[in-house]
């Protein structure tokens, strides 16, 4: 998958992805496929036009309790409105506060239209998308 992040880089792979894998390394991607699960696509933006560390996700959620992509039986295709519905679990997973290994970190979500087309012109897949963008933003508290 690639992405333009306006950065000056142009169209970028993806810089990795980070699948769920059930704990079990050797065929967790695989129980994802069978039974739905999460995974991300990680777009890091720093071109010589936009060198802000960020780092944008693609988020997928394979058809569990939010279905955005078909099983395995129908290639896996992102459902209608699918790119929308992934973004919106993402944030409600995300924000708040959440701790791990000792570290307590706090999140918050904020929608930021204008700089996304609406529409599916240029989107993986020809999913339609409603142009919102979920910026956020990670603050370490402890």
């Amino acid at each position: 998958m690639s992405a333009n992040l306006g950065d000056g880089n142009g169209w970028v792979n993806q810089t990795y992805e980070l699948r769920q894998d059930y704990e079990n390394v050797a065929l967790g991607t695989c129980v994802e496929s069978l039974i739905g699960g999460n995974h991300f696509r990680v777009f890091p933006q720093n071109g010589p036009q936009a060198d802000s560390g960020a780092l944008f996700l693609a988020y997928v959620l394979l058809f569990g309790s939010v279905s955005q992509e078909e099983p395995a039986t129908e290639n896996h295709d992102i459902v209608p409105d699918g790119y929308d519905i992934g973004r919106d679990s993402l944030v409600a997973t995300a924000a708040g506060e959440t701790s791990f290994n000792g570290v307590t970190y706090m999140t918050t979500a904020a929608n930021v239209t204008g700089l996304l087309t609406p529409g599916s012109q240029g989107i993986n897949h020809g999913i339609s998308q409603d142009g919102t963008v979920a910026l956020l933003t990670v603050t370490i508290i402890n």
